[in-house]
């Protein structure tokens, strides 16, 4: 009988807490089916609730199958966080990025299937000038290797499982900021087939020391972080290798003029070229945590995005330059090159084995059988008519060499051979804003492209294409009409001179034809169907790289709602 006037008093209290909490929160619906069987149905409930200096968070997904990624239904991410004046405590899904993210930098990018996040806790202390930064927690990210059964670029095959812990100063006490950073990983690695030709499952320790800082100036802005990396197995008493990485940045700004430069030195694992991006049997290398910046140029170019080029965080140096500014009053002119490779030049011996013809490098080789990569593009944009019309105009080169096959030189015999990839590409972009709230926006892109292998048996450098042809051109073209803040149509169009028909076995001209139709139907609700088909390709985020699969003659249905 005592227990009823509490009966009474918490549901009084659940009552009196929501009316004092904020909610948010979103559903995004992704519904597609195509001729070539790319289908998936994803559906993501997300929302977040504050009360004061407590808030939740969380994400329910209905995925089967996903657009890409594994199968899933049930609760994809929850976390309670406590942000006080001096303290903060997030449990349950968190994410952090210590510096530049030489150590540490978590994502969770569904386009590209990527989620580094941990489960467990981040707690944090600042005061004045100072803060700690603490990390525990279970980390199981699904990748996909070809050395693993049932591979597919689409659905991973293979899922790592970490344990983090660590921690992260910072302090402004001297003016600059400093920071020092160390996490240990606790990896279940598993290996299809050991030295017995058996499954085992590796105990193995991954532990992570660095620095950085950062200095700001009304005329420059600097920044400077350096990591180190030990490996070891059986529980961490068997030494296996170490690695270190740079990254540098400096950016000065002359009047409206700013000038920024990069410098990478990722040297956390060399690998040989028959062995790089297999993280099965290589387990001793940089980490899926670390996401340090990649150095080169984001384009927007949908073409030169199917090319573009794959950080290589074991392995690669390189520099990266960038001039922005304003020429006349109606555009401004942006000037960016970038370049690396790995931090050797490679031969083979007479038994085939790879090995360094130079030493580690501070500066990116020019040599092919360094894997080298450059990139320069100069883009001009601006607007005209009081800004009723805006324009963007670009010009691209790239070379990159994709994989080293072979560089064995005896007296009997020449044998050098690599994949490589060049190509010039000109995008151009154009807004025009037309009465009654009406603009229209065409995108139009051009490339020339050369893909293909270089060869030397004895008698000089050849080329052999991958096509029929030496060069192949592809064009995109898309007319946007809209109609703000109401509704929009677009029409695509992306062709290519040369494309394998596996059906009639024959090389030819192919294109992709698309329309879109996007309506809000109000502020917090958007409708989206695409009918038609679309090319596939490479896509790149956070410096990684997926192959995503065409999308032959069907529909996507896009629905998300705010509230």
């Amino acid at each position: 009988m005592k227990l009823k006037p509490l009966l009474w008093l918490f549901p009084a209290l659940c009552s009196f807490l929501i009316g004092q909490a904020s909610y948010s929160g979103a559903i995004t619906s992704k519904y597609a089916e195509s001729a070539n069987d790319f289908n998936f149905s994803e559906h993501i409930l997300e929302g977040r609730i504050n009360l004061g200096s407590l808030s939740g968070w969380g994400q329910f997904e209905l995925s089967e199958p996903p657009e890409m990624g594994v199968d899933f239904s049930g609760v994809r991410k929850l976390r309670l966080e406590y942000f006080g004046e001096n303290l903060s405590l997030e449990l349950g899904d968190v994410y952090t990025i210590w510096g530049r993210g030489l150590i540490l930098n978590q994502v969770d990018d569904q386009a590209i299937d990527l989620d580094t996040g941990v489960r467990g806790l981040l707690f944090g202390y600042m005061r004045e000038s100072f803060a700690i930064n603490f990390i525990s927690g279970k980390m199981q990210p699904w990748k996909s290797s070809p050395v693993i059964d049932n591979f597919s670029d689409r659905v991973p095959n293979y899922q790592t499982d970490h344990f983090l812990a660590g921690a992260n100063i910072e302090t402004e006490t001297l003016g600059p900021r400093f920071g020092l950073s160390f996490l240990q990983s606790r990896e279940n690695h598993f290996l299809p087939y050991d030295e017995n030709g058996n499954p085992a499952d590796l105990d193995l320790r991954h532990n992570f020391a660095g620095a950085y800082g950062e200095l700001s100036h009304d005329l420059f802005d600097a920044f400077l972080e350096v990591a180190y990396r030990s490996s070891a197995g059986e529980g961490g008493d068997t030494y296996i290798s170490d690695g270190k990485g740079i990254y540098a940045g400096i950016g000065t700004y002359l009047g409206d003029w700013s000038v920024v430069l990069d410098y990478k030195n990722y040297d956390f694992r060399r690998l040989p070229p028959d062995k790089n991006f297999d993280f099965v049997n290589n387990f001793d290398i940089s980490q899926d945590f670390q996401r340090p910046p990649t150095g080169v140029y984001l384009h927007t170019s949908r073409l030169i995005g199917r090319i573009i080029h794959e950080l290589d965080l074991n392995d690669e140096v390189g520099t990266q330059i960038q001039f922005t500014g304003p020429v006349k009053d109606w555009f401004t002119l942006t000037l960016n090159h970038s370049r690396a490779s790995r931090h050797d030049v490679l031969s083979m011996n007479e038994r085939y084995q790879w090995n360094a013809q130079t030493e580690g490098r501070l500066f990116s080789s020019g040599s092919p059988f360094a894997d080298y990569f450059r990139d320069t593009f100069i883009q001009i944009e601006g607007s005209l008519f009081s800004e009723k019309v805006q324009y963007k105009l670009g010009w691209n080169k790239l070379d990159d060499v994709l994989s080293i096959l072979s560089n064995l030189v005896m007296e009997s015999a020449t044998t050098k051979s690599y994949e490589t990839v060049s190509a010039e590409t000109i995008p151009f972009d154009l807004y025009i804003q037309l009465p009654y709230r009406f603009s229209l926006e065409i995108k139009t892109e051009y490339q020339s492209l050369r893909k293909g292998y270089m060869n030397d048996f004895g008698e000089g450098m050849e080329f052999r294409s991958l096509y029929p042809v030496d060069t192949k051109y592809n064009a995109v073209i898309s007319i946007g009409l809209a109609r703000s803040p109401k509704w929009s149509v677009a029409f695509t169009l992306d062709r290519t001179s040369q494309e394998w028909d596996k059906e009639k076995w024959i090389w030819g001209p192919k294109e992709w034809r698309s329309i879109e139709i996007l309506y809000n139907l109000n502020e917090s609700t958007r409708l989206s169907v695409m009918s038609g088909s679309q090319q596939g390709g490479l896509l790149c985020s956070n410096g990684v790289c997926r192959y995503v699969q065409d999308f032959d003659e069907g529909y996507k249905v896009n629905v998300s709602w705010l509230f």
